[in-house]
């Protein structure tokens, strides 16, 4: 049917008919095989009749107008021709497209912006690409510091592992031993009144005790030589305490006024230091006495199971609590002269005051000078640490107190490798600051033992 309906609309075509209205005198065999040839070529311009039909859409969208014929006969002169047999020729005029005008500044746009479009892609693939390299350059950071970190930790617990199995013990340096001769092995009886300062274990286990002479350690009220008394895999650091210079209860509690108490609670912390800077010990509380060596054993072997898992902790551990204490009459000497009853309170009435302004600069003369000295100290002990973390730390607004006064309260994570360094240093500070007023008292993770405790009574039963 459209086949038809070509063929007619040919026929009824002016413009064809004018084309070939010069041709008739042809044969008309030969001029359609020419104009089918010339069809043909042009049909195999286009890859498929799908793309010929969409030029032919195309030039009816445009509008686009029809090729004119030679009007004038030198337009006809001119134009080309071809043979069509029997000395006959036809003229061919070119064929004339009008197309509809292209703006070359919004083109010059469309060309930018599409370059533009690219340059930033190529700009975020290499953001990526540089991005990706950081991250792998991040992880590969992070396992080297992951793994070395395990490295050091293997050989902490092997430390850890040689420390357990084989003990310390305490020898001074051999510059600071006099030569003299020890003193011979106590016999304790059981009236004696035995001061416990701290338990560190030892290698050997046996249920007969051993006892030892300390070299270059008093006890607590300086009077004695201190000992150490070896029994069930644990070694008891003991003196001797004079009646005649303490007063004890028949329940072992010591009975002290307030200056004996502050003298003997500083040396309780004083010597327990100086025995862990050579050793690992669990400290006891202060005031720990027994009466008589027989007392001593019975409490030991109940309590050995609870001082044994005590000091295991103490050996794992690398986390210790330092808190420093001030005693502010002493200090109050050492930074102005002045004596201690100035910075007590608690005054007799008929007693002369000194002025209001005068206690107020005595006062931030003191607290300034003891945030100096714990400000100091802790940078030391940093120092010689992995980290540090303070919670407390002395102030202008704090008072003053006639007890042993916290300035300084941190904890410093410790590697155990450098464990011995640390106490080194500690006890190096304790010598130089102590005259100053201070003290320093050392917590690790168990705490100060405490042979009246119920729980640690039922704790070691049970066990």
């Amino acid at each position: 049917m459209r086949l038809e309906q070509l063929i007619d609309r040919l026929a009824k075509h002016k413009r064809l008919q004018a084309l070939l209205a010069d041709a008739s005198h042809l044969p008309v065999d030969n001029l359609v095989d020419t104009l089918v040839r010339e069809f043909e070529y042009v049909i195999d311009r286009y890859s498929s009749w799908s793309e010929f039909a969409g030029q032919v859409r195309r030039i009816e969208s445009e509008k686009v107008k029809a090729p004119s014929l030679p009007n004038s006969e030198a337009e006809q002169s001119n134009a080309p021709t071809i043979s069509a047999g029997d000395g006959q020729s036809l003229h061919i005029k070119p064929i004339k497209i009008e197309v509809s005008s292209i703006d070359l500044h919004e083109a010059e746009k469309k060309l930018a912006a599409k370059r533009e479009d690219e340059t930033r892609k190529m700009r975020l693939r290499k953001q990526l690409d540089d991005a990706e390299h950081l991250i792998h350059s991040e992880i590969e950071k992070e396992w080297e510091a992951k793994s070395g970190d395990v490295r050091t930790r293997a050989d902490e617990f092997k430390t850890v592992q040689q420390v357990l199995r084989k003990p310390i013990v305490f020898h001074p340096p051999l510059e600071e031993r006099p030569e003299v001769v020890m003193p011979p092995t106590p016999d304790f009886s059981n009236e004696d009144l035995l001061y416990i300062h701290g338990a560190a274990p030892v290698e050997e286990s046996s249920n007969e005790p051993r006892i030892l002479p300390v070299d270059q350690l008093r006890g607590i009220d300086a009077t004695g030589q201190m000992f150490s008394f070896d029994l069930w895999g644990l070694r008891l650091y003991v003196s001797k305490v004079q009646k005649e210079e303490l007063s004890v209860t028949r329940s072992g509690m010591l009975l002290l006024n307030k200056e004996d108490s502050l003298h003997y609670r500083e040396e309780h912390e004083v010597i327990v230091n100086v025995l862990r800077n050579e050793e690992m010990i669990l400290p006891f509380e202060f005031g720990t006495i027994v009466r008589g060596k027989e007392e001593l054993i019975r409490k030991a072997t109940v309590l050995a199971p609870a001082l044994q898992r005590g000091l295991a902790s103490e050996c794992r551990s690398a986390t210790w609590l330092v808190r420093l204490r001030a005693y502010d009459a002493r200090v109050t000497k050492v930074i102005s002269g002045l004596a201690p009853a100035t910075m007590i309170q608690e005054r007799g009435r008929d007693e002369k005051r000194p002025s209001k302004r005068s206690d107020v600069k005595t006062l931030e003369k003191l607290l300034q000078h003891e945030r100096t000295v714990a400000e100091t100290i802790h940078a030391l002990l940093t120092g010689v640490s992995l980290s540090s973390e303070v919670s407390l730390l002395v102030n202008i607004g704090n008072g003053t107190s006639e007890d042993w006064k916290t300035i300084l309260e941190a904890s410093y994570e410790i590697p155990i490798i450098n464990r011995s360094k640390f106490f080194s240093v500690l006890v190096e500070l304790q010598n130089e600051y102590r005259k100053a007023g201070m003290m320093f008292e050392v917590h690790g993770p168990s705490g100060r033992f405490s042979l009246t405790s119920e729980v640690a009574m039922t704790q070691a039963v049970s066990a």
